[in-house]
């Protein structure tokens, strides 16, 4: 009796032991939840210091760019391409039958400082490229913006060169500027206005044209949407792109033709544009193209219209690649070469380890 007792008590006992130690409040379950408790801890832990991490990472960035200033050099290594074929630089793409173009050591200058992102702005080019007549106009934006994509970006770094554009140095337009820009009368035209032509035995326009804001076909009312001036063309539909290799790039309107004035000039000086981007745009004082399309009214008698492709030297001038009278693009194809400026973007997280910013001791990028 006395060993069944003792046998029973033993059971109770082990029962009691294992509750202790597997039960849910036992010995491992607790040991569990520590163990979970320390593991959450050690990762909050972890996340704080990743978050002071990136804070003083963030606060270090935004000390660098407060320390940067428009004009600063800065070295720019790109990736790309040595030299860009003259087989994509043909009468097909250009009017003109051009050469290749190597890719140049340029100096690059701090453009424009944007939400954290850093343009940088090369030098001319020594290479020029030659644009002509309607096949100019029609590829000219898409072509010098390809050159600098193949010769000046750092793919590894999402880094993707384009040509410098008339936004570009709109971004530093005085009032003073904007109000010189808005009140130019070329010929007898004013900036911004639209003119309708007809009655004139021919009213041809380059294709490419109709599908550009500020244009009229068969309409007294110019298109309020559509290509800007700056555009690639490849933002047009299938049908649309291939009606531009149609008839050489040519079209008529049946009835008359709406055109309004993008075109005006503008010295580039202080009183016209910021005065710390005076320099820049001006450095060296060398022409080169400026990647955006116009048009130009020239009066209504003559009825000549001009298209072309911008370009800088002291001042925002215009090469116009077609000179149309009686608005026919039969008419005289121009000719025009100018050199090449590349602009890049540096992320907002890109690093750089802060000099003097001049041209003997530039900026350097520590990580893109």
């Amino acid at each position: 009796m006395a060993l069944v007792v003792t046998i029973i008590i033993m059971l109770i006992l082990a029962g009691v032991a294992l509750n202790a130690v597997l039960g849910d409040n036992g010995l491992i379950n607790q040991a569990k939840k520590a163990a979970e408790k320390y593991q959450a801890a050690q990762q909050e832990e972890e996340n704080t210091l990743l978050d002071i991490e990136n804070g003083m990472e963030e606060f270090e960035i935004k000390e660098q760019r407060n320390k940067l200033k428009i004009g600063d050099y800065v070295v720019y290594e790109p990736e790309g391409q040595k030299v860009y074929s003259k087989d994509n630089l043909g009468v097909d793409k250009t009017g003109y039958e051009n050469g290749d173009i190597n890719q140049e050591e340029l100096q690059y200058q701090v453009l424009r400082i944007h939400n954290g992102e850093i343009d940088l702005i090369g030098k001319p080019t020594q290479s020029m490229v030659t644009l002509k007549g309607i096949t100019g106009y029609t590829y000219g934006v898409d072509v010098l913006n390809d050159i600098c994509a193949k010769l000046y970006s750092r793919e590894s770094a999402n880094i993707i060169a384009r040509s410098v554009k008339v936004e570009d140095i709109e971004n530093w337009l005085t009032e003073k500027g904007k109000s010189v820009r808005d009140s130019t009368v070329t010929y007898t035209t004013k900036y911004g206005e639209s003119k309708t032509y007809n009655g004139i035995s021919s009213l041809g326009y380059p294709t490419l044209y109709k599908y550009e804001v500020g244009s009229g076909i068969d309409t007294d009312i110019a298109k309020s949407n559509g290509l800007g001036l700056s555009d690639s063309i490849y933002k047009l539909n299938d049908d649309e792109l291939a009606s531009l290799s149609e008839n050489e790039g040519k079209s008529s309107a049946d009835e008359k033709i709406t055109v309004t004035q993008t075109y005006y000039g503008l010295p580039i000086n202080n009183e016209n544009i910021k005065e710390e981007t005076v320099k820049v745009l001006l450095s060296p004082e060398l022409s080169y193209y400026v990647a955006s399309r116009f048009a130009l009214c020239y009066d209504e008698a003559g009825h000549y219209g001009y298209w072309g492709i911008r370009f800088c030297e002291k001042s925002l001038y215009h090469y116009s690649l077609i000179s149309s009278y009686g608005m026919y693009t039969d008419g005289y194809p121009n000719a025009c070469s100018s050199r090449l400026r590349p602009i890049v973007t540096l992320s907002a997280n890109a690093k750089l380890s802060i000099q003097e910013g001049t041209e003997e001791n530039p900026h350097t990028i520590i990580s893109y």
